[in-house]
């Protein structure tokens, strides 16, 4: 999953997982410690714009088929 449009457009959303760490933007989007794990994010997470981002939620994905 990418991010768009605006400044960070294009770039991969990777620290929002448990497999994966917050880091600086997960802890200014979730709170807690940068190296805390991330949280699990699901498929209605992303296409319902659901999934936590600075000052609000991103936007809800475009599934594309």
């Amino acid at each position: 999953m990418t991010d768009g449009p605006g400044t960070t457009q294009g770039q991969a959303i990777t620290a929002y997982g448990p497999s994966g760490i917050k880091g600086d933007s997960g802890v200014g989007a979730l709170g807690g410690k940068p190296t805390d794990p991330g949280a699990p994010v699901t498929h209605e997470d992303i296409v319902e714009g659901r999934i936590p981002a600075k000052g609000g939620y991103l936007a809800p994905a475009v599934r594309i088929r």
